[in-house]
This record gives C-alpha cells, structure tokens and sequence, in this order.
C-alpha cells in the first residue's frame, strides 16, 4: 500500500491555519492586520510554491485593511481601482487551472464549476471591460 501524499504548505501547524483565518474574518483591525503579517510570513516560508488562495487573500486583505485606514473621500477611486483589480486577479487565478480545453471557455462556465457567484465573475468582467462598479459592491465581493 503506498503511502500517503504529503502536502507542503507555509503555516506551522493547524493552529496557525485557524488562527490566522480566524484574524482574516475579524471585525478587528489589529486582528486583520495580524493576520496580514502572517499571510505575508507564508508567503517568505514558500515563496516559489505559495497556494495561490493565500496569495489571492493577502492581496484582500491588504486592500480591506488600508480602506478602513483612510477617509474615504480621500481616496474613493484609488480604493476602488485597488478593489477592482484584486477582483480581476482573484477571479482570473482561481480559475485558471480549470482551463483545460484545446480553446478558453467562457470565464462564467468555469465558475459555475468551481461554485464562484455569477454576480462576482460580472463584477470582473465590468472591472475589466467596462468602468469599475461602485465602491460599496466591490467591497461586498
């Protein structure tokens, strides 16, 4: 019988994982900014091998973290281009692995595979092709 498939991953042990996750969803933002630095101490433990969800989460993370920092009418567009990219990114990531065809399936398709919400992929798609939604969406998403 062969043995089991061991995984590499950057957190320490189990209870880092669940700590840092717990960190990540808080209402609290020395928790979230806690949780930042952990994210990114993963990211110099594996950086050529780093699971792209923790990247795709850091990059959230950071953005969420300095929008509630700052005045928001000081920085509304610059908050949502950051916003809107990070969205692009996280949808154009986690999907790309699930292109397997000879040609690119449409972007909607794969995330109906994956489970993603529709409404996350439209966001992307006017972020990307059209102007950015508004703030308070992209921060829903």
């Amino acid at each position: 019988m062969a043995a089991p498939m061991r995984r590499r991953v950057p957190w320490i042990n189990w209870n880092e994982f669940e700590t840092t996750f717990h960190k990540i969803f808080s209402d609290d933002l020395d928790s979230m900014r806690h949780a930042l630095q952990m994210l990114l101490v993963w990211k110099v433990r594996q950086p050529d091998n780093l699971p792209v969800s923790v990247q795709l989460t850091s990059d959230l993370l950071a953005i969420k973290i300095k929008d509630l920092e700052e005045n928001e009418e000081e920085h509304n567009n610059v908050t949502c281009f950051a916003y809107g990219m990070a969205i692009v990114r996280f949808v154009n990531l986690l999907l790309e692995p699930h292109q397997k065809q000879k040609f690119a399936q449409p972007v909607h398709l794969l995330a109906e595979d994956v489970g993603l919400p529709l409404w996350i992929v439209d966001l992307r798609h006017e972020a990307t092709h059209r102007s950015f939604p508004s703030l308070e969406l992209l921060r829903t998403a």
